[in-house]
């Protein structure tokens, strides 16, 4: 896997989340090229935070939602991350 590839758990809850995978200082040492957001589309809880974005967006990451484009292939290929979408965003 590449260097700067991650795999968050999907069980995590919002406050880890909050306090531990989206605070600045991680983001900074990660510096991920890639952020996949899992969400339906106007789900009841308002995900993706805007905080997130913002914080994702300032390290540079390529933010890649399911409720905006839909069905998200990832594949990494000697060391190449290639993403397809089901909808163009």
């Amino acid at each position: 896997m590449p260097e700067n590839t991650s795999l968050a758990p999907e069980w995590v809850d919002d406050k880890t989340i909050n306090e531990v995978l989206f605070c600045r200082e991680f983001l900074e040492d990660l510096s991920p090229e890639h952020a996949l957001i899992s969400c339906g589309r106007n789900n009841d809880y308002g995900h993706p935070h805007a905080v997130v974005l913002e914080r994702l967006e300032a390290v540079g990451a390529r933010i890649w939602r399911t409720d905006e484009q839909g069905s998200i292939v990832v594949r990494i290929r000697e060391g190449q991350i290639t993403v397809e979408t089901e909808y163009d965003s």
